[in-house]
């Protein structure tokens, strides 16, 4: 079961709707959220929090904290997570930017996951 605890965030406005984005990794381009990394494995600002459903809403983006994930595939509990250009989360490999930890197990694509976000730095 999957949990939130002792996030940060702030308020930045959507580039468009967002509304099934909920749990996606985002970035921000042009002061404006915009879904996923630049590239599989690329750096982003946060975790979408809420569902802003037209562009210039306000949505909510963890940038620190215990937060959800959508997980693009199985991941083990404990691994590294990197961001794909959809927003989702894998395990990280060499080269990617590591976003955070999974605090549990995914088993499946789509299924929602604790992670600790945390520094974010190059795996090696």
């Amino acid at each position: 079961m999957s949990f939130t605890e002792n996030y940060e965030s702030i308020s930045v406005d959507a580039s468009g709707d967002l509304s099934t984005k909920q749990f996606y990794f985002m970035r921000i381009v042009s002061g404006q959220l915009t879904t996923g990394a630049a590239a599989d494995g690329g750096d982003v600002s946060g975790v979408l929090m809420d569902k802003p459903a037209a562009a210039g809403r306000a949505g909510e983006l963890a940038f620190s904290g215990v937060v959800k994930v959508v997980a693009h595939q199985a991941i083990a509990q404990n691994a590294e997570i990197q961001a794909l250009a959809t927003g989702k989360a894998d395990t990280a490999a060499s080269g990617d930017y590591v976003i955070g930890e999974a605090l549990e197990a995914a088993t499946a694509s789509g299924d929602i996951i604790a992670i600790k976000l945390g520094s974010r730095y190059l795996k090696a």
